[in-house]
């Protein structure tokens, strides 16, 4: 069975919003996400990526820590950053990044209001 896409990814000039489906059909998944989530039968990095699996393997990654610099936000790019990223390669990347990250959860965000923004940075 292929990923449902549970959450949309739009580049905005404030940043990268993401929201969850509307679907119907997918509100049941969501639900049991959440659900899973918050009774801790799921992990945050696994709920996370459940949500966003079809997009983080359309063209949008997460940025590991080794490669975000002087931030613990979490950041997402539309490219992948890794060993072999090339300096113009690295240069005409997006990225984004959760700056509220000490006061609030982006996972928490999006399951309270149905979207998150990720700032452009």
């Amino acid at each position: 069975m292929a990923a449902r896409q549970l959450t949309s990814f739009k580049e905005t000039p404030e940043g990268l919003l993401i929201k969850l489906s509307t679907d119907p059909e997918d509100q049941e998944d969501i639900q049991d996400i959440k659900d899973k989530y918050i009774e801790g039968k799921l992990g945050y990095f696994q709920a996370w990526g459940e949500l966003n699996e079809v997009n983080f393997c359309n063209g949008y990654c997460e940025v590991r820590d080794e490669f975000k610099g002087l931030t613990e936000a979490p950041m997402i790019t539309n490219g992948i950053i890794d060993e072999e990223t090339t300096e113009e390669e690295f240069k005409s990347t997006k990225w984004w990044a959760f700056l509220d990250y000490q006061t609030r959860s982006e996972l928490d965000e999006l399951f309270d209001e149905g979207f998150v923004l990720f700032q452009k940075i």
